[in-house]
């Protein structure tokens, strides 16, 4: 049921590194599908703004 992983040795994700793992995933598909409701020509882009919370996201899990 649901999105659990069947590798029994996989330390079960956090919340911070799902997070980080679904916005990595968007940011693959930002350029094949673009956000039709993301207003364009405004600093920062849709990728920009992701890639930014990655970053925010992964200096929490570091801190950890």
């Amino acid at each position: 049921m649901g999105n659990q992983s069947t590798i029994p040795n996989e330390e079960p994700l956090t919340l911070t590194q799902e997070l980080i793992l679904r916005y990595k995933q968007r940011l693959k598909m930002v350029w094949k599908e673009p956000n039709p409701y993301y207003v364009k020509g405004i600093f920062p882009t849709e990728y920009q703004e992701i890639k930014q919370w990655v970053e925010k996201l992964e200096k929490i899990v570091n801190k950890s």
